[in-house]
């Protein structure tokens, strides 16, 4: 089954973006009740420009769980996002879309 329908040109950098979620959690003091709230950040990738945020960004994506990587495709997307964040080609045809290297981060 193929989930990806669209083309390479889909997973430029600049048409991915970094979604950054925030919670918070608060204790309200006269009733005692918890409080939750969530912000959601987007960020297209080409706006992460520095070095330390392109290390930060692929420091992040390094520490995912097995099971939270394919949640979030990342065998998708990995490649073009290591290319932006650490340099070198992202894909080369058709079929090295999926190919994310052993590591899981590119070759």
């Amino acid at each position: 089954m193929d989930l990806f329908s669209g083309s390479i040109a889909n997973l430029a950098p600049e048409n991915l973006y970094v979604r950054r979620e925030h919670q918070t959690f608060r204790l309200l003091p006269k009733s005692g009740a918890v409080v939750m709230s969530t912000r959601t950040e987007l960020e297209p990738l080409k706006r992460v420009r520095s070095r330390r945020g392109k290390a930060e960004l692929m420091d992040e994506i390094g520490r995912w769980t097995d099971e939270e990587a394919v949640f979030k495709g990342k065998s998708l997307w990995v490649r073009a996002v290591r290319a932006w964040c650490v340099g070198g080609d992202a894909f080369r045809d058709d079929r090295t879309v999926f190919d994310a290297g052993e590591d899981g981060m590119g070759e």
